[in-house]
C-alpha cells in the first residue's frame, strides 16, 4: 500500500470478497446481525466508508466523513451480513502536506486502513482481508495515459518505489489510475479459527443461542505493493 504525497485526496479501498463470505468451510456460516463498528486508519485518513454491496444492491454500513486520528471512538449501528455480501472499506487520504510517500506499516507514520466489526452469532471467521497482487502495478501502468507512461518510465533509475512515487508528477487520471489498481487487482485472504467450524459454536453456545463475539472480521488494505 503506498499513497502518494501532495494530493488533496486519495482513495484506498480494501475488500471482503465473496470468495470469503460465500464459503461456508472457511466459516461465515450464518447471516449475522452487526451492532458496532471501529473504523481506523492513521495520521492522513480523512474519511471512511465501509459498504455492503449485495447482488446489484448497495448500502452504507458505517461512515465517518470527518476522522480524525485523535478522536477515535467504536459507535453503534445495526445492519446484517448475509451469505455472499461483498464488503467494500474505502478510506480516504490527505498528503497536501507530505513531501514523502506513505507506505502501509504499524507505525503511526505509515498508513492503514481498517474496520472491526463486532456481530452476533459467532463464527469461526478470524479475519476477512485484501491484498495488492503482483500485478496491481501493471494495472496501474496500463491505466495510464501515454505521456504518464513514459514519465514513469524515466524515473525507473530510482531505486525506491516510494521515491518513484513521490517524484512523479500526479494528475487527475493519474490518482484515479492508482485508486482503481487498489480496488479492483487484490487478492482475497480469509480465514478461520483453527480447529472449529460452524457446529463447533452451536454447540457450545447450546444449541445455537446468541451470544457476542467481538471484533473478529476485519477489512484492511495494508500490504505493501512494490512497485518494481
Amino acid at each position: 500500500m503506498y499513497v502518494p504525497p501532495g494530493l488533496s485526496r486519495f482513495i484506498i479501498t480494501g475488500t471482503c470478497d465473496p470468495f470469503c463470505t460465500a464459503d461456508s468451510d472457511i466459516g461465515f456460516c450464518q447471516e449475522l446481525t452487526v451492532y458496532a463498528n471501529f473504523l481506523h486508519t492513521h495520521l492522513a485518513g480523512v474519511a471512511l466508508t465501509l459498504k455492503i454491496i449485495r447482488g446489484n444492491e448497495e448500502f452504507i454500513l458505517d461512515q465517518e466523513l470527518n476522522y480524525d486520528f485523535n478522536f477515535q471512538d467504536a459507535r453503534i449501528i445495526k445492519g446484517t451480513l448475509k451469505p455472499g455480501d461483498k464488503l467494500e472499506l474505502e478510506c480516504v487520504y490527505q498528503t497536501e502536506n507530505k513531501s514523502n510517500t506513505l507506505q502501509g506499516g504499524l507505525a503511526t507514520t505509515d498508513e492503514m486502513c481498517l474496520s472491526f466489526l463486532n456481530y452476533y452469532p459467532r463464527i469461526p471467521l478470524l479475519r476477512c482481508l485484501s491484498y495488492p497482487t503482483e500485478t496491481t502495478t501493471a494495472t496501474f501502468y496500463n491505466g495510464l495515459s501515454t505521456e504518464k507512461q513514459n514519465e514513469l518510465d524515466s524515473l525507473s533509475n530510482l531505486a525506491d518505489p516510494s521515491a518513484i512515487l513521490a517524484a512523479f508528477t500526479w494528475d487527475v487520471d493519474s490518482i484515479r489510475a492508482l485508486e482503481n489498481a487498489y480496488r479492483t487487482d487484490y487478492n482475497p485472504n480469509c480465514g478461520s479459527i483453527p480447529n472449529t467450524d460452524c457446529d463447533f459454536f452451536k454447540d457450545k453456545e447450546n444449541g445455537g443461542r446468541r451470544t457476542v463475539a467481538q471484533a473478529v472480521a476485519v477489512l484492511l488494505a495494508f500490504v505493501l505493493v512494490l512497485l518494481a
